[in-house]
């Protein structure tokens, strides 16, 4: 994965992060968040934006990720996501955002 965005919980124990293949063909189009702990163990995909079938991909219609931040408490993120149909869109501009709420609840409990 190629790492394009990062924030670190409140706390220091995690790290959510924007990864992406590490491939030349539509890369900014593949990017999906992650969570991993501080020493490296328990990687986790958050999002799945782009696997058919999943209601991630249902739901986002093209969306990706484009970075995310902790809330104070470190039991939800909030990130960008953005739809661009190619690079060209990007440039000029022509990019559709949201902002969305992940919230782990308890989960994330130590």
């Amino acid at each position: 994965l190629v790492i394009t965005a990062f924030d670190v919980s409140n706390d220091g124990k995690r790290i959510v992060f924007v990864g992406r293949p590490d491939t030349r063909t539509n890369y900014p189009f593949l990017a999906e968040l992650y969570m991993i702990n501080r020493d490296g163990s328990g990687k986790k995909r958050l999002t799945y934006f782009n696997q058919p079938g999943h209601p991630h991909h249902d739901w986002a219609k093209g969306f990706t990720a484009g970075d995310s931040a902790w809330s104070p408490d470190g039991k939800s993120l909030m990130a960008y996501m953005l739809h661009m149909q190619n690079l060209l869109d990007a440039a000029l501009g022509k990019v559709e955002e949201r902002i969305i709420h992940i919230h782990f609840g308890e989960c994330l409990q130590e």
